[in-house]
Parts: C-alpha cells; structure tokens; sequence
C-alpha cells in the first residue's frame, strides 16, 4: 500500500509545484513497480477468476486510528495476467488529499490515473490521459517468475464467519488468513452475495499500513473490452514522474487568479490634497483624487448632497495570492444619471484604467468623486464599481440629491 500512497503524494507534488511555485522533487521512477503483486493477491480472494471487472470505491484506514487516509473511486479490471486500475484522484477524499491539493490537481490535468501491469511486455504502466502521457516500469523475470508461482501454490485459509447486510446485499462474511509468504500476509475479509451469484461487494485486506478496504459494484466475470490494457500510441512515454511535470506545465491553461474585493467603508470625505491626471472619458477631461490610503470617510452615508466641492466615494480593498493581486488590471468606473457637459455632449459615465502594480492584497485604497462643475450636479443614483482583470469585484450604490 505504500506504493499507491506514494503516488499520490508524487502527484500532489507535481500540482502544487506547476501552481505556486519551485519545490525539490525526489526520483520516483520505481512508482507503480508493485501493482502486479498486489493484483495476484486480490484475483486470489476474489475466487481465482480469469477476469473480473468491477466499480470499486477504495479506502484506507491507518493502523494506529480508525481515521480514512484516503477514500478514491476507481474501477478495477483484470483477465489473466493483465491488469488496470483506473483511480479518479480528483474525487478522492482523507487526510492525504486536501481539498486545495484535489484542485490543483484538476488544473493540472493530472486526477486521472491507470495503473496497468502487462507481464507479456514485463512492464507496467502509470498512465496519466489528461496530459496523454505515461511512466513505463519495467518488471524483471525473476520477479514475474516470483509472483506467477505465488499464486499457484500460495494456498488460503477460510472460515465461514456469518452473515451480514452490506450495501443492501444479504452476504456471507468469510475471514480468509494469508501465509506470511505471500507478503501481503496475515488476513482478510470477503463479504459475498448470494443473489449475485456470490460475487464479492466488500474486501478488507489486512496491511502494514492499517486496513484497505474495497467496496465493489456491478461486478462482472466477463472477459474485458480487447485493448483495455493497452497504452495509447499517442502517449508520451516518461522515464518518471518528474518528467510528467513538463508534459502538464506545456499544456496547463492559463491560470484564472481567483481576486475578491470588497467596500470597507464609503461616504463623504473632506477634500484633501488631490492629485489630477488626465482622463479623457471624465466629464471634466480630468480625474481629481486623494492619494493617502488611508482616507475614510467623515460621514459614512449613500446619500450625497449635490453641492460643488462635496467629494465622496469608497474605501475598496481586494483579497487573492499577493502576486495576483499586485498584477491585477485595476479599473473603476462610475456610472450616474445622463449629464449634459459644457460642450453639449453627453456622459453617463465614466472609468479610469488604473492598470498593473495599483493594488497591494490586504491594503486599503480610497477611490472618489469631486464635485468641480455645475454640470456635475446631477441627482440620482450613482454607481461606483471596482473591477479587477475585467471583472465586477465590488460596487457601491449611492443618492445624489438636491438640497
């Protein structure tokens, strides 16, 4: 089991290191050499079956604690001495897969896993379909030969120890022992159903590392599709995992910065010391502001009287990973009743492109209105809306009315 816990641990590495940055990767060329031992132990169990195939949900509980290590869906196949187990790690679930890891994975590319052993090409395989790629191990004759006379002579112990109700099936529990020769030793537990012609519903196998436990659904002994054990020939063969990494990172999207903003607070203010800089779609040709970011409002209301020299407006803070705030096209835009300018010319509105290096994640930034023209004193609603990367990520609605 230490081979499959490996794995995953290798595959939450890949992930994190394509999303947030460098991290030291071991070598873990020898993942998956140790299926086809595990898959002899298992088509042992289930009856000697030369196929089987079947929806298994898998789950491993730590020896010291009843707590689930991890709990993935998979479906498991095999017809002689061929084998697949196809994990969907992006559904898994326990301690070694939180939640941030399974999401990263999924951007990755890399949830999706067959593990296939063929012993006629004295190989197998770590497949990865997202990223159309796979690691190759190759499996020794002295090894084949091992495990190949295991499960011919390895013999098995049953004891009949009652019947139980498990997934909705009346079954018969049978605790099997497994001589220690067989290296997944000590015991095992098969619940069979009856009404399915005795086909097993649930496994547990004793292990080192705790309990691992299968629960099967729509069990067949049917031989498999032809092909199921093989790889793509369009895949790319990697010497190991590490190598999987760049395969992902060249056909990753582009990832969407998740940002929220917020309002802090909003309201009047007392003019400070502005700052203007041209702004064309501004109804004065200029935008006026205070740069102190620590302004806050002397009145926090939506109400605003229409009066020259009022300035109003919002204190806006935006939340994401610090690099992907700090790189965020900043917009803000106000919207408010048709104004009629000096000109003769119409504006219901306006924005000013703060672009790149404006926003710090966490800090706080004051952006507002100064009434500077008659023209400018329209009553209504205003709009302010604070955008991020094109994005709506705050507003604030506000009255102008006439006293």
């Amino acid at each position: 089991m230490k081979i499959w816990k490996f794995t995953i641990c290798t595959l939450c590495l890949l992930a994190v290191v394509r999303l947030y940055g460098d991290t030291a990767i071991p070598d873990f060329s020898g993942m998956g050499s140790g299926l086809p031992e595990v898959v002899s132990v298992i088509k042992k169990l289930c009856g000697g079956q030369p196929s089987f195939s079947a929806n298994a949900t898998v789950e491993l509980t730590d020896t010291d604690s009843t707590n689930t290590t991890m709990r993935v869906p998979s479906v498991l196949t095999f017809s002689g001495n061929d084998m697949r187990w196809d994990w969907d790690v992006g559904q898994m679930t326990g301690s070694i897969m939180p939640p941030e890891i399974s999401k990263a994975l999924k951007n990755a590319k890399l949830d999706k896993i067959n593990f296939i052993s063929r012993f006629d090409e004295k190989a197998s395989y770590v497949v990865f379909p997202g990223v159309c790629a796979y690691v190759r191990n190759l499996i020794p004759d002295s090894e084949i030969s091992r495990i190949l006379q295991k499960a011919d002579t390895v013999q098995l112990k049953s004891e009949v120890m009652g019947k139980e109700i498990v997934d909705g099936y009346s079954c018969t529990k049978t605790r099997i022992t497994i001589p220690e020769e067989a290296k997944f030793h000590e015991s095992a537990t098969v619940w069979s159903a009856p009404e399915l012609t005795n086909r097993p519903v649930k496994l547990e196998l004793d292990i080192p590392d705790g309990t691992l436990i299968f629960h099967f659904r729509n069990v067949t002994f049917d031989t498999p599709p032809a092909g199921i054990f093989d790889t793509a020939t369009n895949f790319i063969c990697k010497a190991d995992a590490k190598d999987i990494l760049d395969v992902a990172a060249q056909q990753l999207e582009p990832r969407e910065p998740e940002l929220t903003g917020k309002i802090a607070s909003y309201g009047i203010v007392l003019p400070g010391k502005m700052t203007t800089v041209d702004a064309p779609t501004d109804p004065t040709g200029k935008h006026s502001f205070q740069k102190s970011h620590t302004t806050t409002p002397k009145v926090v209301t939506n109400r605003i009287p229409a009066k020259l020299g009022v300035a109003f407006g919002c204190l806006w803070e935006i939340s994401g990973q610090p690099d992907d705030v700090y790189q965020a096209d900043i917009e803000t835009v106000w919207k408010y009743p048709t104004m009629v300018k000096m000109d003769g010319s119409i504006s219901k509105g306006f924005s000013y492109d703060y672009g790149k290096g404006h926003a710090i994640a966490g800090v706080k930034r004051w952006d507002g209105y100064v009434f500077e023209k008659e023209f400018e004193l329209v009553p209504g609603e205003w709009t302010f809306e604070l955008k991020a990367n094109g994005k709506t990520i705050a507003t604030q609605n506000f009255v102008v009315y006439l006293e």
